[in-house]
């Protein structure tokens, strides 16, 4: 017996090793030892299948697209696994997922994408080619609209991101178009690697415009007031005059940053007050973390022995005072910063006001302003003790202010000798920038008249024979030919003879812009040039806007993006919200939501009453 119990299971190990022997069924499944080997499932239409056990235990096999249960073959056949792929509508459905067409820029065909996804959808895939896509196609159309521009000026500057610990270098283009809208993209938004040294900025700039095609069409360039950016303009300077091509011998390219320059005026003043701000600070925080403190913010020293950081009477004098001479430059900061870019005729008379505001402060009585005023004072003719000639020139081309506007500015910001002397040279500029745009459009006139021939007859015989528009064409050609002696005035004397323009309602919507588009038959040499001066931004506002948008892209939860993507994504975005004419709109106060809390004042007897 213990030797058949033994031998039994090596007897049915063997049968069952063995292939093609098997015993005849005798009804038990489950005490029988020896067991027929399943078919492998080889058919590819298994991947669209899984078998299912129904509540009666018979075996089905059910469609993972729309759930439908098939018979399984004893024989193992698939045939009708197939047949009902081949009408399935779910599974077409899930099909065309796999394919996403877009409209190519060029025709109207449209371009299918096929993402390698293995058999099944991906979002993140089509998120990286949706942006590839997008970024792709509106760069093309991007650089197709740069070849009609003949000047772009630039504003460019560096960002840290924390959350990748990379350095990036936004390069932002400014021109106005033939319609004369003012227009603005950011062209790159590229990663910087170390050494961040002026040769390396300059390097990496001259390789994006490369990129693009505009080398030779760079007007200015928009800068922040860093050592390392001076020696960068420096480099691009000495190329750009290698090719002849920087207008008024490169007097205009380097434009320092306004708003920057602002800036530091108003952290030198700041500085004095440094530990009353820390000391409001640290009350706001403490006073808005409970609703409760915030009623009682008069008494709130008296009831709450935690409370540290109360500002005495005299800091709150002080910080009144401070906030006079502050309203002038918020109001300088507010034109400056604002969502749409202003033209640069415009700051002339906000870096006055603000002149004007520092000389008579630095006299005041009162000792604190005077020490703190003059102070700002130094920093301010640090920076513009000189005369800004771009400024200068930006607001003789607008109509409303000419050549009086310097007549008026000179006197409050210099002494008389220096204003005479900034006068002369600004007038020196400006006439000496003028010749140049007269003999690149009288090129334009050698080069047009070239292509005609005759002294004029031929010309007028071959316009006789031609027919519709092509007639007026030929017969523009024939005034360049036949009137080329220069008239007695040049436009910017005429220009500059004419009174000011007067506006008519309210003085600050006037656009400039709109004035010399009307105006541009009379004078055409005169408005190309205003054209190019009124695009040249006098901040690196632009810039400086697109390190918001990359620290939202470049958050914790997106710090593995590469630098190739963050630009796609951040240029993008700027390229299609101007395509739709989105802004970025401003977050609006409202009155409602604003709580009056009364402040504590003195009385003739020195108490304190709720005021």
């Amino acid at each position: 017996m213990e030797v058949n119990s033994l031998s039994t299971p090596a007897i049915h190990d063997t049968i069952t090793d063995t292939p093609g022997i098997s015993s005849p069924d005798n009804g038990d499944e489950n005490q029988n030892p020896i067991q027929k080997q399943k078919r492998a499932k080889t058919s590819v239409a298994w991947s669209e299948f899984k078998e299912v056990v129904l509540p009666n235990g018979t075996k089905k096999a059910e469609c993972i697209h729309c759930k439908v249960k098939l018979i399984i073959n004893a024989t193992g056949s698939t045939t009708q696994f197939n047949r009902h792929l081949s009408r399935c509508l779910r599974r077409k459905a899930s099909m065309r997922q796999q394919h996403i067409s877009f409209p190519t820029a060029g025709n109207n065909v449209p371009t299918t994408i096929l993402p390698a996804l293995s058999g099944k959808f991906d979002m993140s895939k089509m998120r990286e080619l949706i942006a590839h896509w997008v970024y792709e196609s509106e760069k093309a159309k991007l650089k197709t609209l740069l070849k009609t521009v003949t000047k772009i000026s630039l504003t460019t500057d560096l960002w840290n991101s924390g959350n990748q610990k990379m350095e990036y270098m936004v390069l932002t283009g400014h021109w106005i178009d033939s319609t004369w809208r003012l227009n603005r993209r950011i062209l790159n938004f590229v990663r910087l690697p170390p050494p961040w040294t002026g040769i390396a900025i300059a390097d990496g700039i001259f390789k994006c415009l490369m990129g693009w095609g505009i080398e030779n069409k760079i007007y200015t360039i928009s800068v922040d007031n860093a050592l390392s950016n001076d020696v960068a303009i420096k480099v691009l300077k000495e190329n750009f005059e290698v090719s002849g091509k920087l207008l008024c011998g490169g007097k205009l390219f380097h434009v320092r940053c306004c708003a920057h320059i602002l800036n530091l005026i108003v952290q030198d003043g700041l500085h004095q007050i440094r530990h009353i701000i820390d000391d409001i600070y640290e009350s706001v925080l403490y006073i808005n973390s409970s609703e409760s403190r915030l009623k009682v913010f008069p008494r709130v020293k008296e009831r709450d022995i935690n409370y540290h950081n109360n500002p005495s009477d005299e800091d709150w004098e002080k910080v009144e005072k401070v906030c006079e001479v502050l309203k002038v430059f918020s109001g300088s900061t507010k034109l400056i910063s604002g969502s749409d870019y202003p033209t640069s005729n415009l700051f002339l008379k906000e870096v006055c006001a603000v002149k004007c505001m520092l000389d008579s402060k630095s006299e005041s009585e009162d000792e604190f302003i005077r020490v703190m005023v003059r102070k700002m004072k130094q920093k301010f003719d640090k920076y513009w003790g000189e005369c800004n000639v771009l400024m200068s020139v930006a607001a003789i081309l607008d109509p409303r202010l000419k050549m009086r506007v310097i007549q008026w500015a000179f006197p409050k910001m210099y002494s008389e000798a220096e204003g005479r002397a900034n006068m002369v040279t600004v007038r020196d500029v400006l006439y000496e920038l003028y010749g140049e745009y007269v003999q690149a459009n009288q090129g334009v006139t050698i080069a047009r008249a070239s292509t005609s021939q005759g002294d004029g007859h031929g010309a007028i015989d071959e316009v006789a024979v031609v027919e519709g528009a092509k007639a007026w064409d030929d017969f523009s050609t024939f005034l360049d030919v036949v009137e080329t002696v220069e008239p007695s005035q040049s436009e910017l004397d005429c220009y500059l003879g004419e009174g000011c323009h007067k506006c008519v309602g309210d003085h600050d919507s006037f656009d400039a812009l709109q004035w010399w588009k009307a105006n541009s038959t009379k004078f055409p040499v005169l408005s190309r040039m205003a054209r190019e001066i009124l695009a040249i931004p006098i901040t690196t506002v632009a810039s400086e806007s697109a390190f918001s948008a990359g620290s939202r892209v470049i958050d914790s939860y997106r710090a593995s993006l590469s630098p190739a993507t963050v630009e796609m994504l951040l240029c993008g975005c700027d390229w299609c919200r101007t395509l739709n004419g989105v802004k970025k709109g401003c977050k609006k106060e409202e009155d409602e939501n604003h709580l009056e809390i009364q402040l504590p004042v003195l009385s003739g007897d020195g108490s304190q009453q709720i005021g």
